[in-house]
């Protein structure tokens, strides 16, 4: 379990959905109230409704017992039919919490998730925030168009990252 400072030394740690008391029932109320350019209200009633199966899991970042962000493992990438696995998705800071580590910290969680399963890479697909992901360790393997059931402008960028290193 990962623990830092927040701000006015408050302490934030990462911990599994499942560990936390009535924590489907939070991340949906919380998830559902996230802005963002996805929905982050998938991942919510994905978790209200018991649809994650096998590995796939939710981390969430907790300050003060609140939750302030998440991530998921999953066996399939939300926007995209592709047949590579596990995907990060879903990763979601608070906006007053970020730029404190708590975003890496998640990715973290969920690298170190995939290496104990035994997988050579980690997946992820991102519109807008390409160079986040290159800074904590992934590469550019594609650009697709067609994503969310239609042909796009903006590119999803689908990015890799080696587990285990």
């Amino acid at each position: 379990m990962n623990q830092k400072s927040c701000p006015n030394e408050q302490i934030w740690q990462i911990i599994d959905l499942e560990n936390l008391p009535d924590g489907r029932h939070r991340l949906a109320e919380y998830a559902h109230s996230c802005q963002g350019i996805g929905s982050f209200a998938t991942i919510a009633d994905w978790v209200a409704d018991d649809l994650l199966e096998d590995y796939e899991c939710v981390y969430v970042a907790v300050c003060k017992d609140e939750i302030i962000g998440f991530v998921a493992l999953l066996k399939e990438f939300a926007c995209l039919d592709d047949e590579r696995e596990p995907w990060l998705d879903f990763l979601f800071v608070d906006e007053a919490k970020r730029n404190r580590g708590i975003g890496t910290a998640l990715i973290e969680r969920v690298i170190n998730r995939a290496e104990e399963l035994s997988f050579e890479y980690l997946y992820i697909g991102t519109q807008s925030h390409k160079e986040y992901y290159v800074k904590n360790g992934f590469s550019e393997i594609e650009r697709v168009y067609e994503y969310n059931g239609t042909k796009n402008e903006i590119p999803m960028y689908l990015m890799r990252r080696q587990v285990g290193l």
